[in-house]
């Protein structure tokens, strides 16, 4: 059990550094910026960690935004990534038609954990544009995953 949650954790950084890649090349840096970090612009793994934070009283700073944002997405990707491989096992080869549905999975589950709490509007608010670019991005993600876990089954 500890292998397969250190494999997990493993497919997980990859999925995430396939993910984060897929962003930077389609959106560039955010750390590039000369504007002080807001609350009103902040990345929306920022928005969790704030909303998480005021619900046991800690108001943090603007100038946590990078830091939270770096924190949320890096543990959210990894902790899929534990998901994807305890549930998946070793059993069999990912493909990547397989690594396609995980990532839509983790894209659709986003929206049903962000518009609850009032982060993202639901789906059918967004442009085309904006739709295809967020699951392009999970894409990448679940494709990473898949391809890691291959890499990594013994």
């Amino acid at each position: 059990m500890i292998a397969k949650v250190a494999r997990g954790i493993v497919v997980g950084l990859v999925g995430t550094s396939w993910m984060t890649a897929a962003q930077e090349l389609v959106g560039g840096s955010e750390s590039a910026s000369d504007e002080e970090p807001s609350w009103d612009k902040a990345s929306s793994p920022a928005q969790v960690a704030r909303k998480a934070l005021l619900a046991v009283g800690v108001d943090p700073p603007p100038s946590w935004i990078p830091f939270l944002t770096h924190a949320v997405h890096w543990g959210y990707g990894t902790t899929w990534g534990v998901l994807y491989t305890l549930v998946r096992g070793d059993s069999g080869r990912g493909t990547f038609r397989e690594g396609v549905a995980f990532g839509t999975l983790v894209w659709g589950s986003g929206y049903v954990q962000l518009v609850p709490l009032g982060i993202f509007e639901p789906p059918w608010k967004y442009d085309a544009k904006t739709i295809a670019t967020d699951l392009g991005y999970h894409l990448a993600f679940g494709i990473g995953v898949a391809t890691a876990a291959d890499a990594t089954r013994s």
